[in-house]
């Protein structure tokens, strides 16, 4: 059995010519993230280096647009970090050669106690995130005029594998229209090393991957946003399910409306 889906079209790479549309798609966000700093003033690019494709990725986006003389990479272990090597691995890679560690060991394990929550809990899960875009803001006030990159795309947004205020936060998010194999081809088209671009992507805590914690393929989740083919009744429940309990993430903080209101 199959559910129909309504989500808006969005621009995507071409699977039949991926190549050249993620070579016209890295031209035109390099551009966009140059516009960006203009209006905005800004100067100097800040962004988390987690070891991932998408931080990797947007890295050599921020460098291509800026010069890596205006890109800031900062690694955040928490204590301790298996792939820290892959982290730095992605730095090199992208071109960053200015870069911060912030350990938010102690932070963490301090605010955890404090709270009495458990580092599995959801609050103890969603806690590291928000450290680390805390961090990414001190450190962006060390430098001019520094913007927090947000690194996320569009299937992670999508059924809300990110915390609000912390991985989904920041001052612009060059990837966020992408889903994630359109990221990973954005990669190879940028020649970053194959190992760090399709690195099987995971939070580092767990021990499970991505798409084992989510119980959803990102191959599927790709196909929801797209409508490129059917997929069966119960993944269409799952992923609407998701992205309905997580729409609150992706909207501004509510005010009320005060229109024909005497105060």
């Amino acid at each position: 059995m199959t559910m129909t889906h309504t989500v808006s079209p969005l621009p995507f790479i071409d699977e039949s010519d991926p190549t050249s549309t993620a070579t016209a798609f890295i031209e035109s966000i390099t551009s966009w993230i140059r516009t960006y700093f203009e209006q905005s003033k800004g100067r100097t690019a800040v962004l988390g280096m987690s070891g991932g494709a998408d931080s990797l990725i947007c890295g050599a986006l921020n460098v291509k647009a800026l010069g890596t003389e205006n890109v800031v990479g900062v690694f955040m272990p928490n204590g301790t970090q298996a792939d820290l090597d892959d982290a730095h691995a992605a730095a090199e890679a992208a071109g960053i050669t200015k870069t911060r560690t912030m350990n938010i060991g102690e932070a963490y394990t301090s605010l955890l106690g404090q709270a009495g929550a458990a580092r599995d809990s959801r609050a103890g899960i969603n806690l590291a995130p928000r450290i680390r875009m805390a961090s990414l803001y001190l450190i962006a006030q060390e430098f001019p005029e520094g913007r927090v990159c947000c690194t996320g795309n569009l299937s992670e947004a999508t059924v809300g594998y990110c915390t609000l205020y912390g991985d989904l936060a920041g001052d612009y998010a060059p990837i966020s229209r992408l889903v994630k194999e359109d990221v990973c081809t954005v990669g190879d088209a940028l020649g970053l090393p194959k190992h760090l671009v399709h690195k099987t992507p995971s939070d580092g805590l767990s021990g499970k991957s991505d798409e084992e914690k989510l119980g959803i393929r990102y191959d599927d989740i790709k196909a929801y946003i797209r409508h490129s083919r059917q997929l069966d009744w119960n993944t269409v429940k799952r992923i609407s399910e998701l992205t309905s309990a997580n729409r609150f993430k992706s909207e501004i903080i509510r005010i009320p409306a005060w229109d024909g209101v005497k105060l």
